[in-house]
């Protein structure tokens, strides 16, 4: 395929709601539309391990470089917890997920 997507940037802010959120930016490249899901994962988990949240079905557009969006954080995140997004490309034979993004629970 002719399509790559990655998380462009991510940061840990407040909701509408006041509820923290996963501000992840997603970065495509390439002549397809990426599918895919968003996963928030605490910093060195093993990937067998399930994700904190999880964004799933979202797409990123022909039109479109750069997709925004809110992934809600479990109440179980501390602030000052160090967690990383990656985007997982689902629209292939097997998932396959991209590097990690880092970020700071806050």
């Amino acid at each position: 395929r002719d399509v790559r997507a990655a998380v462009d940037a991510v940061e840990a802010r407040r909701g509408p709601d006041g509820a923290p959120v996963a501000a992840v930016t997603l970065r495509r490249e390439g002549a397809h539309s990426a599918y895919g899901d968003v996963e928030i994962r605490a910093t060195g988990a093993p990937d067998n391990a399930p994700p904190l949240a999880v964004a799933r079905g979202l797409a990123v557009y022909t039109e479109l470089t750069r997709r925004s969006v809110d992934v809600p954080l479990p109440a179980s995140v501390r602030p000052g917890e160090r967690l990383e997004a990656r985007f997982v490309e689902t629209s292939g034979r097997r998932p396959e997920p991209s590097a990690p993004a880092s970020f700071v629970a806050r």
